[in-house]
């Protein structure tokens, strides 16, 4: 599986826009061959929520265009804000957290 490393693409410890997570579309894209995208937080200090929902939306595109209802986006050792979570279901999405505390979003089954 291909992990984006969020720290070392964006060369900043503070993600919180919508263009910093437009500028992941690519990789994102291009990881979507794996069948998953995952996001390594590593090193992140702060994940904003523009920069999380963002990624939700681009999440969701990727699933529109590909029809590919299977498809799960990983967040590598979840960001610190739990309340995150929170916004996922209004994107239509479902998150569970994995013993290691990933995040692991996914379309509802």
């Amino acid at each position: 599986m291909a992990t984006i490393d969020l720290l070392r693409e964006s060369g900043t410890k503070m993600l919180g826009t919508r263009p910093a997570a437009r500028a992941f579309e690519p990789a994102m894209r291009e990881a979507l061959a794996d069948g998953s995208i995952s996001l390594d937080t590593s090193g992140v200090l702060r994940i904003g929520l523009s920069f999380f929902d963002e990624t939700l939306l681009i999440f969701d595109e990727l699933l529109t265009e590909t029809g590919n209802d299977s498809l799960q986006m990983i967040y590598r050792k979840g960001p610190s804000l739990e309340s995150l979570k929170d916004i996922v279901p209004h994107r239509g999405l479902t998150v569970s957290e994995s013993p290691s505390g990933d995040w692991i979003i996914s379309p509802p089954r």
